[in-house]
């Protein structure tokens, strides 16, 4: 299983500006979890 690089997350001036990257390159990190889902990489964090 191939370790995924970390995403690396500018630092923002504001939340808007915040918002509007993670609204503009939502589908590249679409990809990227759907390849931890695939992968085995993806956790639960929440407790059951």
């Amino acid at each position: 299983m191939k370790k995924q690089s970390k995403r690396k997350v500018p630092a923002f001036a504001s939340e808007a500006e915040e918002a509007a990257w993670w609204y503009e390159n939502r589908k590249s990190h679409d990809r990227e979890f759907a390849a931890a889902v695939e992968n085995g990489e993806a956790q639960v964090l929440t407790g059951g």
